[in-house]
């Protein structure tokens, strides 16, 4: 007999990227919207259990196993399915560890399966589209063909491929349906969207931004020689419908690094990304990601990442130790002192703190408008996260005043209308 469905709980733990994100809420938005499982957010209740890995750094890596290690103490009566990056790449590390009912490593999907025989219900559907949230991670994109040197992703992901534009277009207009308001855009190497269908990123968010209802849409990280002047000119087409911001990974602002790292581009051509877009726009926002301490970075290397930071101002840096991965190039470089990444680390984070106050303190005073996501919390069209002064309704855009800035959020104040 099957089990009484509505006495059961779930309970989810996502690691690492956007795209991880919105595989798990397909698979939260299948259990949860026929009534089958109510969601906890104490794993020491849940029936099951599911844990989407991540492998992009070693500490990545080990936090997941970590964890998968630990959640079976915790819960020793909960089915546990952990799947993900971290699983495709370690599957004998993963598989060794005992009390886990299912392991997957890249089909998602094969969940579906083990939760219809092991529940005695119908094969839910992933692919349906969540309710739950007010933003809404669009994952048009899957697999990278960058090979950087540094990079175990593409050998647990694949090579990159693209969803047919109409299949996006139709799962876009079913989360503006749900009322969703943004919709992110997102992809392991996004830029290379379409590139495998005769189409490009430009030609799906020119389709996408000419969709009427209420919305805004936003792109997650993409490399900044894949963005071209098609991509720019949607910028200034539509600021409201396309939010201006980017997230452009630079990794290193030096280019001997940029060379060993493989990377596609060098300073000159990065920073010419970044001239274009402000020039058309002055309060474009940037967010970026940096490697810090890689293999042979010297004091002159790094001191080049400064500058480029300092130039582009970004509001935003994801910095990251260099992290050795097996089974990638950089795996054979000499590793640099630990105590040397931990002090450029440190610069990093403060210089980050230090642009972020520099370019919101450009909207003093300014009306912005913020997505109002919970609490009285949101995010600006620039990607500033923002708090409200006074109750708002969620989900809804509101246009504020810009108060002042406070322990890394601005402040807000409503207009009235």
């Amino acid at each position: 007999m099957g089990l009484n469905m509505r006495s059961n709980s779930v309970s989810f733990k996502t690691f690492g990227c956007k795209v991880n994100q919105y595989e798990v809420d397909k698979i939260r938005t299948s259990l949860l919207s026929n009534g089958s499982f109510s969601e906890s957010d104490d794993h020491k209740e849940s029936n099951l259990i599911i844990i989407n890995t991540c492998t992009v750094t070693e500490e990545a890596y080990k936090e997941c196993l970590k964890f998968v290690k630990r959640i079976k103490r915790r819960n020793p009566q909960a089915r546990v399915v952990v799947t993900g990056c971290a699983v495709t790449s370690n599957y004998d590390t993963f598989k060794s560890i005992e009390g886990i009912n299912l392991f997957i490593n890249s089909r998602k999907v094969d969940i579906q399966d083990f939760i219809s025989q092991t529940y005695n219900i119908a094969t839910p559907n992933i692919e349906s589209n969540s309710t739950l949230t007010t933003r809404y991670f669009l994952k048009i994109q899957d697999g990278c063909d960058l090979n950087c040197s540094y990079c175990i992703i593409p050998s647990v992901r694949g090579t990159s491929k693209s969803r047919p534009l109409t299949e996006v277009i139709q799962e876009f207009k079913n989360a503006i349906k749900h009322g969703y308001k943004e919709i992110v855009l997102t992809g392991i190497h996004l830029g290379s969207y379409g590139k495998d269908l005769g189409t490009s990123i430009s030609a799906a968010v020119s389709s996408l931004i000419q969709i009427n209802g209420d919305f805004r849409i936003r792109l997650s990280s993409i490399e900044a020689d894949e963005v071209k002047s098609d991509l720019i000119n949607l910028f200034n087409y539509d600021q409201t419908k396309l939010c201006p911001h980017l997230h452009l990974p630079l990794q290193s602002g030096d280019d001997s690094i940029l060379r060993t790292m493989r990377r596609r581009y060098n300073t000159k051509q990065y920073l010419k990304v970044i001239d274009e877009l402000r020039a058309k726009n002055p309060d474009f926002g940037f967010t970026t990601d940096v490697i810090v301490g890689f293999p042979d970075e010297s004091s002159d290397n790094f001191a080049n990442t400064i500058k480029v930071l300092e130039y582009v101002q970004f509001h935003r840096i994801h910095s990251f130790p260099y992290s050795p991965r097996n089974n990638t190039d950089a795996y054979k470089l000499p590793d640099i002192n630990p105590q040397l990444k931990k002090s450029r680390m440190k610069i990093i984070q403060e210089l980050s703190a230090k642009l972020f106050r520099n370019y919101a303190t450009r909207f003093f005073n300014e009306h912005i408008t913020i997505l109002i996501e919970s609490d009285n919390l949101g995010y600006s069209q620039h990607y500033l996260k923002a708090s409200v002064n006074i109750p708002v309704t969620k989900n809804t855009f509101t246009l504020s005043k810009v108060l002042s800035i406070i322990d890394g959020d601005i402040v807000c104040q409503p207009v009235i209308t």
